[in-house]
Order: C-alpha cells, then structure tokens, then sequence
C-alpha cells in the first residue's frame, strides 16, 4: 500500500501517463479533471490547462510515437510540501500518424523532464507542473 504522498503513487501515474494508458487509468490518482496542469511551455503544451488534458496528449504521443519511452532517474518526497518531484528521460522518434500531430516524420528527440505533482490529504494528485523544453523536442522531432 502507498502512503498518501509517496513516490509509488506519483509513479503510478507517471506509467499511466507516460505509456499512453489515458484518463481511464490516470484519474484514479487525481482528485478531479479539473486538477491544474502548468508550466511555461511555447508550442505543442501551451494550450493545456488540466491534468486530464495532459494525459490526453501523452496518449497522442504514444500513438505518433510507438517506440516513445519515458524513463525515470530520480524520485524525491517532499511530505511537509504534500510533493513529489520525478526527473526522466524521454527518447522518441515520430513515425506514426495521429490526429492532431503532424505528419510523420521519422526524426527522433531525446531529452530529459521533470513532473511536479502536489497532493491532497487523501492522497490524490491535486495539481501538476512539468519542466520541459517543449520547442527544443519540436525541432527535434521536425515539428517547428
């Protein structure tokens, strides 16, 4: 059983977000699709506000990018602040078609990234931050 703010639920739903699994499998950790997602991105993230519509396009991701991959390096608890904190690497390369992405284009990025996820009382995710270069991988991966 995981504790109320630990490190084995925020895992939980970085699998279920990161392997495309949706909003089916990701909303048993957040308190509502209303739940807040930030970050100061300038392309393809920058018009998500929720956690749902988060989850949404990593699903989109795993569809445009079968062999995308998500793996990671760091795990920290921060119980005073009802926080975890994961770092990743994320490699890809965009060979798939996917409504709302652009065409194939066999390039590949790899990068790193880090979630922020807050937590209420009973244990669920009640906001999410994520640090990420978003125009560095859409160049990479021929979008920009």
């Amino acid at each position: 059983m995981c504790a109320r703010v630990s490190a084995c639920m925020a895992l939980k739903f970085f699998d279920g977000s990161e392997t495309g699994k949706g909003w089916d499998e990701c909303s048993k950790y957040v308190v509502s699709a209303e739940a807040p997602f930030e970050g100061q991105f300038v392309g393809s993230l920058s018009g998500l506000k929720t956690i749902k519509d988060y989850v949404g396009f990593t699903h989109g991701c795993t569809i445009a990018m079968p062999n995308c991959k998500s793996t990671p390096w760091f795990v920290g608890v921060d119980e005073e602040r009802r926080c975890v904190c994961i770092n990743a690497n994320f490699e890809a390369t965009h060979t798939a078609e996917c409504e709302g992405f652009p065409p194939p284009t066999n390039k590949s990025a790899k990068c790193e990234f880090s979630y922020t996820l807050w937590f209420d009382e009973a244990g669920k995710i009640i906001k999410m931050n994520k640090l990420w270069n978003d125009q560095w991988s859409m160049v990479a991966l021929g979008w920009a």
